[in-house]
């Protein structure tokens, strides 16, 4: 095997084809790249060794080109940390990323029985330094050789007493406005409960995402439950069963980060309306996002696959359509996000595929769809009462100024709109971002004598009280 780049110059119709150099036998396999660099040519790519290398399984490995693919400079490099003391079974191929920003660089590996780690290049990788987001309590865990379960650390999620917490091997790595690097990947438990039996078991039931960045304490992880409840009954119901990939309810994480800092994040997750005709659920491509640098995430995911709008033309009903292996681009232009995704109407993985059942890999399609961000915020919005932020007004009724106190638990976006019975907008306030703690706000207002309503609306939750002006 070999990694081969293809290069199309800006204004040019045709595309050139390189070999990315390696010295390592049978070559590499699933590469991963990202753009960087102070003037922005350099390329930083990750992948896996085909055959056991280092006395690893699998090896991670980077390479780097600062002159747009011309020449490369760094080949087979691996990094620091990456040996057979934590990695001897192997590094999987796709269980990495890579992202850039200028002269940092951070790649991040997803473990399944081993350690989720980030390294990081503050120098357009010549140097690096390795971090753990999660530490994984086995080292070098052997199929079928077992563990003391009652040596496990706490946890009061897992499914059982041989459960343990790791990632699903599917993940993002990105850099926020304040330079900052990032991890999310899907959350999973893995088990070796019968070790007379081959091979490990893993959860597929698990459902969320781990969220980690380098402000973090050790061992410290936000949990983001994205999980999209359809029919809206806080609980999450399944059909009779759903398409094998070995990862999460929630999985393939990929996030973009926009020029006013805003994350957004990516994913295909189970949607719990959308079943084939043996009961089966299908995945959907939602989106979630942040505005306070991964602190607080809106509520409500949106569906890019139910929205008429964003369904993909190849003549596919979104209740019968299977979405996986998203990737948003870096780049948010016009107010867009980029995405591909495979698309299909068989539930599962081809050529893993746990049945005897044939499903046809021609009927697989990617998809790009751009996504505007007005509609993904507006469909996010979630109606809250005005209790959740002590929302208050006075007095009410009101003549010409209504005061308005609410309390913000951490630092916010916040919207003020005042509308008539008929939805008008009256007068609105854009407060812009606004710190943690007791909030007040003093609205002037020019309306005629009747009701109105007045919008609160933080971080995309919005709360509403009723006024009378006199």
């Amino acid at each position: 095997f070999k990694l081969i780049m293809s290069k199309k110059a800006k204004g040019a119709t045709t595309w050139k084809q390189s070999d990315i150099p390696s010295d390592i036998p049978n070559g590499e396999l699933w590469p991963n790249v990202a753009i960087g660099g102070a003037n922005g040519k350099t390329i930083h790519a990750v992948a896996t060794t085909d055959l056991a290398h280092q006395e690893m399984v699998r090896a991670m490995v980077y390479f780097r080109s600062k002159d747009g693919g011309a020449t490369w400079d760094r080949k087979d490099v691996i990094l620091p940390g990456v040996d057979s003391s934590v990695y001897k079974q192997g590094m999987d191929g796709d269980s990495y990323a890579v992202t850039s920003k200028g002269n940092t660089v951070a790649i991040a590996f997803f473990g399944g029985w081993e350690d989720t780690n980030v390294w990081i290049s503050q120098d357009n990788g010549d140097t690096w330094a390795k971090k753990t987001v999660y530490k994984f309590p086995l080292t070098n865990y052997e199929p079928d050789s077992g563990y003391d379960e009652t040596l496990l650390p706490p946890d009061p999620n897992r499914p059982n007493a041989k459960a343990i917490f790791s990632s699903d091997q599917s993940g993002s790595v990105f850099i926020d406005k304040n330079g900052k690097v990032h991890v999310v990947f899907g959350r999973m438990y893995v088990s070796d409960a019968d070790i007379a039996t081959a091979g490990t078991n893993f959860f597929p039931g698990t459902s969320s995402f781990a969220h980690w960045d380098e402000t973090y304490k050790k061992d410290s992880l936000q949990y983001l439950e994205a999980f999209p409840d359809a029919n809206q009954n806080d609980s999450i119901d399944l059909g009779n069963d759903f398409g094998t990939y070995y990862t999460s309810l929630t999985s393939y994480p990929s996030t973009a980060v926009g020029p006013d800092g805003t994350i957004y994040l990516v994913y295909s997750a189970i949607d719990e309306l959308s079943l084939n005709g043996d009961g089966n659920n299908y995945r959907h491509i939602y989106i979630v996002y942040s505005k306070d640098n991964g602190k607080t995430w809106s509520k409500k995911p949106f569906d890019i696959i139910s929205n008429a709008k964003y369904l993909s033309p190849k003549d596919f009903d979104a209740e019968y359509a299977e979405c996986v292996f998203p990737s948003v681009a870096s780049l948010i232009d016009n107010g867009k996000l980029h995405i591909v995704y495979q698309i299909d109407d068989s539930q599962g993985l081809h050529v893993r595929h746990p049945s005897d059942e044939t499903i046809d890999y021609t009927d697989n399609f990617i998809n790009y769809v751009d996504v505007d961000i007005a509609d993904l915020i507006v469909a996010t919005e979630e109606v809250v009462a005005p209790a959740t932020f002590n929302f208050a007004i006075a007095p009410n009724p009101a003549h010409d100024e209504i005061r308005l106190s609410y309390d913000l638990k951490n630092p916010s976006d916040v919207k003020i709109t005042l509308t008539d019975l008929t939805g008008r907008v009256v007068t609105s306030a854009n407060l812009g971002r606004q710190n943690t703690g007791a909030t007040i706000y003093n609205m002037n207002v020019n309306a005629t004598v009747g009701l109105y309503f007045i919008q609160l609306n933080i971080n995309g939750q919005i709360a509403t009280q009723k006024v009378v002006i006199k």
